[in-house]
């Protein structure tokens, strides 16, 4: 087994917490990637690099921007976790987005919906005053 990069690590942890989003099985995106379901976990586990192609579409499948995973290796990727302006707080507040989207993501009625971004938008509005 080859060593793997942290930047191709980074991208099979996006891939993965991307398909968990979506609440997508892996033998789902496996059948519509065209690879085995094997194949999928060692993508999602950094055993197995991601070919490009296999990349873009992967991108297609769990509807994400290949940019944002670049750009979000950049800003927290293991490339900057020595940098001193990179602080923990802000990664940690990226985790509390992540969770918050993931969870009004499971929210299906609309008017549900409205009501967390009306609440949402009070405790904002209450933050900035």
């Amino acid at each position: 087994m080859s060593i793997i990069s942290p930047i191709d690590l980074h991208i099979s942890q996006a891939i993965k917490v991307r398909r968990q989003f979506l609440n997508l099985t892996q033998k789902s995106i496996a059948v519509q990637l065209s690879v085995s379901m094997q194949q999928l976990q060692k993508y999602e586990n950094g055993q197995n690099k991601v070919s490009a192609s296999k990349l873009i579409e992967l991108s297609k499948i769990l509807k994400f921007s290949l940019a944002t995973i670049f750009s979000e290796y950049e800003t927290y990727g293991a490339n900057t976790l020595q940098d001193p302006s990179v602080q923990p707080e802000t990664i940690k507040q990226t985790n509390f987005q992540k969770e918050a989207s993931r969870l009004f993501s499971k929210i299906q009625n609309p008017k549900t919906q409205q009501k967390a971004i009306n609440m949402l938008t009070l405790i904002a509005l209450e933050e900035t005053n």
